[in-house]
């Protein structure tokens, strides 16, 4: 009897445990009044974003520093914002050149700052930060604490002290969409974690950038140092199958336009945004108010690649393409020669220009204006004898990495994410810290060209890489040897072992690996070229051929002239 009332009992222990199992996880949104709000998902959907307001603060500068400076819109300091912190992009009606426009949502209380120092950061505080500050919020977790609002998640728990939090990322974010919420308002979705449910989020949250009350109290912990806390939080690339028969996920909400990369043609400008703007071009006052000139200057389309997209009046179309190194003139006056559009989600400023030796058809049209520059000023054109129409590349005399030449970077458009900070960077630790990241990793979007940053040749061909993507190996000018890595099996025409290559050409498609791991990327590893043999080698903790090198100081030095 004493053994059947035993069973009998385990039955119901192991009974209860699998109920508790079988509880989903809810799904709320944040408000600051009415806190957690439980969600109807039958009426609600989830749609994918490329970008979100959150970012964090880490200093960026020699040496190291516990905090970065937030400063106004004369360039100074302010205050002291500690590192880690949690901040959002906001909009705003001053500039200051390199720095971005935040506003501050929650101190890292994980720091050692003294709150009550006079100097110190607050909450809500807005100022700028230097842009290379600021740190994708995909790779960090948040642990709310006691001092967090002091809310339930339903039946699941009576607080929220001790919650991680972390937004959900795979190739993009999630934005929850519910019929109630005021045009505009893009909720944010993030896994909420509790350590003692290691397998699963215990629930979901979208947080609307504006109303981030929640985040007011927090530690701060990289991913990596959270996943000593919580094992899966981690993981990326299972929001569909974790909520597969409960919620829609509608198509991605995304400003495109097939014509931007038609051909393999070059458009683009230095500034990336982070919510959608108007699709409607704005005409911009130009500097001055004289009719209809031209500037009499030597302009020239300034581009790596072997064309350019010129466009039309509304910029909705690509009415021609112009060659590298054409004859422009710019037209100036009235204050309607300049406009910008978003594109993509980059924010591309065209202006109007003339091709003076073209014939009337196509002999006016409207190109992005970073691309249009004075022959002296174009490294493109440097040494070039062409009066118009070059279809040169920069060329095979690029002598070093240190060239002033060197060199094209390898993406269409600036990267997504930093990628020197968290596992991207060069040197992160790799299977529990047994082996070191060989590249630096450069996130974008999947089946987007990839290009290479100078002239050379094809020395080993497509081949399989890593969790079903591929590589191809390049000596350029110079004599250092790039693995263009996790790149897609499919080959551009021309490009093959033995074959040349120039600066800008496409060689490759953005690849993303199977495992579920990461987003698209470039993974981009650089070799001196003094040693000889196959790349992938023992030996060392990188397991790579001795003469590798970081390529982050090269990288970074033509993100800057590039983008």
């Amino acid at each position: 009897m004493k053994r059947l009332i035993i069973a009998s009992a385990l039955l119901t222990s192991f009974s209860s445990m699998a109920q508790q199992e079988e509880v989903k996880a809810p799904i709320f949104y944040w408000d600051n009044q009415e806190h957690m709000v439980q969600v109807d998902e039958a009426k609600c959907h989830i749609t994918k974003v490329a970008t979100n307001r959150f970012r964090v603060s880490e200093y960026f500068g020699k040496g190291t520093n516990s905090s970065e400076n937030l400063r106004n819109s004369q360039g100074r300091r302010t205050s002291f914002l500690p590192n880690s912190s949690l901040v959002k992009k906001v909009d705003s009606k001053h500039k200051l050149d390199e720095y971005e426009s935040i506003e501050v949502v929650g101190i890292n209380r994980l720091d050692n700052a003294d709150p009550t120092d006079r100097w110190a950061s607050k909450r809500l505080d807005r100022g700028f930060l230097y842009h290379k500050s600021l740190k994708p919020i995909d790779d960090y977790a948040l642990r709310l604490d006691k001092n967090a609002p002091e809310v339930n998640l339903g039946d699941i728990r009576d607080n929220i002290d001790g919650t991680f939090m972390r937004v959900a990322v795979e190739d993009s974010y999630f934005q929850l969409n519910c019929p109630q919420f005021e045009e505009g308002r893009d909720y944010i979705l993030f896994r909420v974690f509790d350590e003692k449910v290691q397998n699963k989020p215990i629930a979901y949250v979208g947080v609307y950038w504006d109303e981030s009350a929640i985040f007011r109290s927090f530690q701060m912990f990289t991913k990596s140092e959270a996943h000593r806390f919580v094992h899966n939080i981690i993981l990326e690339d299972r929001l569909e199958s974790e909520l597969e028969g409960r919620i829609s996920f509608g198509a991605p909400i995304e400003d495109t336009d097939t014509q931007a990369t038609n051909d393999n043609a070059i458009e683009a400008d230095d500034n990336t945004i982070d919510s959608e703007a108007d699709s409607d071009p704005v005409i911009v006052e130009t500097p001055d108010n004289r009719t209809s000139e031209e500037k009499s200057f030597d302009y020239r389309v300034c581009i790596s690649d072997n064309t350019l997209n010129i466009r039309n009046e509304s910029l909705n179309a690509v009415a021609f393409k112009a060659k590298k190194g054409e004859k422009v003139k710019i037209f100036q006056g009235w204050g309607t020669n300049s406009q910008n559009r978003t594109i993509n989600g980059v924010n591309y400023t065209f202006i109007k220009i003339e091709f003076p030796e073209r014939e009337s058809s196509q002999k006016v049209g409207w190109a992005a204006q970073r691309y249009i520059k004075t022959k002296e000023d174009c490294r493109y054109l440097r040494g070039s004898s062409n009066s118009g129409g070059s279809t040169g590349t920069i060329g095979g005399n690029i002598t070093s990495l240190d060239d002033p030449a060197c060199c094209e970077f390898p993406t269409v458009q600036k990267v997504t994410h930093r990628f020197d900070s968290g596992m991207r960077r060069f040197g992160a630790g790799r299977s529990g810290g047994n082996r070191l990241h060989a590249a630096c990793d450069l996130y974008r979007y999947k089946d987007e060209p990839i290009l290479a940053i100078a002239p050379g040749k094809v020395i080993r061909n497509m081949y399989y890489f890593y969790q079903g993507t591929y590589a191809l190996e390049v000596r350029h000018s110079g004599g250092y040897v790039v693995r263009y890595g996790e790149i897609t099996g499919k080959s551009p025409s021309g490009v093959s072992a033995g074959k040349s290559v120039s600066t800008g050409q496409q060689i490759g498609y953005m690849g993303k690996v199977n495992s579920n791991c990461c987003r698209p990327m470039l993974h981009f590893e650089l070799y001196s070229g003094k040693q000889s043999g196959a790349l992938s080698t023992g030996g060392n903790r990188y397991k790579r051929r001795s003469d590798l090198m970081d390529p982050t100081k090269y990288l970074l030095r033509w993100e800057d002239r590039n983008f």
